[in-house]
């Protein structure tokens, strides 16, 4: 028992220990509590506090909507957003109001939305609460006014018109008119300025660039775009004049490998793809660099075109800078898992199973050289055989994994992959102790700029009860079995940021075949899809569809077992056909199979003849 003392000096150090950890304002400082702009109706309020050097303590807060936190001067400036603020942490510093900065200030709202096109936009007034922190002590005085000394805050309010915008009435285009018509319809789709759009000058300047990306994408790495604006503020028009010098069409030089330490150079050089004399292309250098990247070696690359300073030639030869990362790496751990068991694959399995696990693993960049690839890991595991968190008798269990991956196999962009695992413990549904077996070989490569994935792999699994278990179910313990099988397996990713998609299209999709040699004789079909469209106020609409499908071709049934629905091993989701159907046909199987995968239950008896 902790006595009333005891509890007293803990709540006092704990106390003691949040008091010291608060941010204070300096004495006679005043700290900025809140920033606010009144009157932004065409235009972002968030996008324009973050251009200020006076801001509001940072608070807690929660966007509803995928629009990401703007930055100074980076497009968009006019998104839609809806942001809960909650509080703020006692330790997040205060900012200090200074009278100069927030006078600057002022004029900076107006530059920022003169380059936003608002000509006509004003700053109206602006009022600081309270008066005296913007006033010296001599002002205090005269003002029969008296200072703050201590916890002085300040809330700003600044009140803006935003006035009409410049709108642009013609876009020309000059000097590409002797291109191909391939490169010419490229840079032209590359302007993103339209006549009736809102003139901004970091969309213009945003054009130029992305209209030189088009021209060096298409072989022109001395191309320049210069512009010319006309702009009548009086009718709140603008004229845009793009002149472009494309210079010659260019081809690849040599590839020089530098800062890679004992790296295999050869390796990297392989991975560019970029052979001399081929055409240039700055997406040829992007898709090279991530190419590099995904070796995993490095912690850095970078992949530079080195231009010529005399424009008339032709020939761009290219640098590879690839810095080591850490090259052996190792862990240890603890942690828990409920509910999902991941296969050997890229696939998840539910299952009613949780556990507390250890975790070791090392890892080896470079494994007998040639940036090979292996990881080594294990977990001994204590498992509970329901769901969490239920603590019923436990069960020892262990599971054990290696993976090798060989870059340059076959082709330089060409991983072989080779992966085996060996899991023991009691079956997630029936609870006997048995070895479950897995391995994998075969190769996959990347596409499209790293957004098409593509794979063909040899996989075997063997599934060994061990003798004399005993299921936790009245059901009869299966017998073991073995399934070599194929899979192909494809994945296109065209969704904006992968990590937080705004809007773009989603597809994998699995075939799984296994013949004569296996226990098993069967096809299983696992496509998927997910969109992703954006609507008002940065909410994103997501949708996702995925269907499963299992063709019995041959079956052992005194191998099956039972399993959840979402189960993707073959021969899980086949062991939810009722015994009744064990001596019927392959198609009636297949019938049963199949909707017992889809529906997530076992088949009724009209399933069976």
């Amino acid at each position: 028992m902790v006595s009333r003392g005891a509890k007293g000096l803990w709540a006092g150090l704990g106390a003691l220990a949040l008091v010291a950890g608060c941010a204070t304002v300096p004495a006679g400082r005043y700290a900025v509590s809140s920033v606010d702009i009144d009157g932004v109706e065409q235009m972002d309020e968030r996008a324009i506090l973050n251009c200020l050097a006076t801001y509001e303590r940072p608070a807690f807060r929660l966007d509803l909507g995928a629009n990401p936190d703007p930055s100074c001067g980076v497009p968009p400036f006019d998104a839609d957003r809806v942001a809960l603020r909650f509080w703020r942490w006692p330790w997040t510093d205060w900012p200090i109001f200074d009278r100069s900065t927030f006078e600057r200030d002022t004029e900076r709202i107006e530059r920022w939305y003169r380059a936003r096109g608002f000509y006509d936009a004003r700053v109206l007034s602006s009022e600081v609460t309270p008066p005296a922190a913007t006033m010296s002590r001599f002002e205090l005085e005269q003002a029969d006014l008296e200072p703050c000394e201590e916890d002085c805050e300040v809330e700003i309010t600044i009140r803006v018109s935003e006035g009409e915008p410049v709108l642009i009435r013609s876009v020309k285009v000059e000097g590409h008119h002797e291109l191909p018509d391939d490169v010419r319809e490229a840079v032209e789709g590359a302007i993103e300025i339209e006549t009736g759009d809102r003139f901004d000058e970091a969309i213009y300047d945003q054009a130029k660039r992305t209209v030189a990306v088009a021209l060096a994408d298409s072989s022109y790495a001395h191309g320049q775009v210069r512009g010319q604006i006309d702009i009548d503020p009086n009718n709140h028009t603008a004229d845009i004049r793009l002149q472009i010098d494309p210079g010659p069409p260019c081809v690849f030089g040599g590839v020089t490998v530098v800062d890679n330490g004992e790296l295999d150079a050869d390796v990297v050089i392989a991975a560019a793809l970029i052979e001399a004399g081929d055409p240039f292309s700055n997406q040829a250098v992007a898709e090279a660099q991530r190419a590099i990247y995904v070796l995993g070696a490095f912690a850095s690359v970078a992949v530079e075109p080195k231009l010529p300073e005399d424009r008339t030639d032709r020939v761009i030869p290219v640098e590879v800078s690839a810095v080591p990362g850490r090259l052996f790496r190792y862990g240890l751990g603890v942690g828990i898992q409920a509910g999902v068991l991941n296969l050997l694959g890229s696939e998840t399995q539910s299952i009613p199973q949780w556990d507390v696990h250890g975790l070791a693993f090392a890892e080896f960049r470079d494994f007998l050289g040639g940036i090979r690839r292996l990881r080594l890991e294990g977990r001994p595991r204590l498992i509970f055989q329901q769901q969490f968190p239920g603590i019923d008798e436990p069960h020892a269990g262990a599971n054990v994994r290696a993976r090798f991956r060989q870059p340059s196999f076959l082709e330089p962009r060409t991983w072989l992959v080779a992966a085996t695992e060996w899991d023991w413990g009691p079956d997630p549904y029936q609870g006997f102790i048995r070895h479950d077996i897995n391995a994998l070989l075969g190769p996959e490569r990347f596409f499209l700029d790293q957004r098409l994935l593509l794979a063909f792999r040899l996989r075997y699994n063997v599934y060994l009860p061990e003798d004399g278990a005993m299921s936790a179910t009245s059901a009869e313990v299966p017998s073991s079995y073995q399934l070599p099988f194929l899979e192909l397996f494809g994945r296109l990713d065209l969704r904006d940021i992968p990590r937080q998609p705004k809007e773009g299209f989603y597809a994998q999709a699995g075939i799984h075949g296994s013949g004569p040699l296996s226990s098993w004789a069967y096809v299983r079909v696992t496509p998927e899809v997910r969109g992703y469209v954006p609507l008002p106020l940065g909410i994103v609409l997501a949708m996702r569809f995925a269907l499963g499908a299992l063709f019995i071709l041959d079956a052992d049934p005194a191998s099956m077992r039972p399993a959840s629905a979402s189960a993707l091993s073959a021969i899980a989701c086949a062991a939810v056909a009722p015994p009744a159907c064990a001596g019927t046909s392959p198609a009636t199987s297949e019938t049963a199979s199949t909707e017992a995968c889809a529906d997530g239950k076992p088949p009724s008896s009209s399933a069976c003849p």
